[in-house]
């Protein structure tokens, strides 16, 4: 309980603004908050009605194995939208493997925090308004308290519709991003000379 009322706190306490990341195809802009620790909060489109917040919570020794299934499912992006185009594709899905880990969080009255979350990578092309759209979408799946079982969520996504928006997203999540982020931040005792 101590432990969970300590993340409670640095949740809503130890957490900066870092940057925000743009999906075309939602319309929206969704933010990134780095932890003291250098852990980022990655805010994501919520699949709960109403104004429900969900993001992933990606530790420092995870962020490796993100960007490897990020750069893995980009190749696969590449390569299956050339083949969309090429062929006339306008509707299609399909899941590209990969493994890695997170965490998560959502609102639900208090802040609640899902530890074994295991992202999912899909390509998807659909057409919409006569646009048609080549995605990268990585789902959190459905969303489950580590303090009660009863209280879930629907879970978020990450839609990316360009390699641009994939490769941007990838530079800012990069430990080498954050840390110069980090870096010219002031420390608290720098404050008060």
């Amino acid at each position: 309980m101590i432990v969970l009322s300590s993340l409670c706190f640095q949740f809503l306490i130890g957490q900066q603004n870092y940057t925000d990341y743009t999906s075309a195809y939602t319309g929206a802009s969704y933010n990134i908050q780095v932890g003291n620790e250098g852990e980022l909060y990655i805010d994501l489109m919520s699949f709960d009605e109403g104004d429900s917040k969900v993001g992933l919570i990606v530790k420092r020794k995870r962020v490796g194995d993100i960007l490897n299934c990020l750069d893995s499912a980009l190749s696969k992006y590449n390569s299956w939208k050339t083949v969309a185009i090429n062929n006339n594709v306008k509707d299609f899905a399909k899941s590209i493997d990969c493994n890695c880990k997170s965490e998560a969080y959502f609102k639900y009255g208090d802040w609640q925090f899902d530890n074994f979350v295991q992202p999912t990578f899909e390509f998807k092309v659909v057409e919409s308004n006569g646009k048609v759209w080549h995605l990268l979408i990585v789902r959190t799946g459905k969303l489950v308290s580590s303090t009660n079982q009863y209280i879930d969520h629907k879970g978020g996504a990450i839609v990316f519709s360009s390699s641009d928006e994939i490769v941007n997203f990838m530079n800012y999540i990069k430990t080498e991003s954050v840390d110069l982020f980090l870096s010219k931040k002031p420390k608290t005792e720098e404050l008060f000379k």
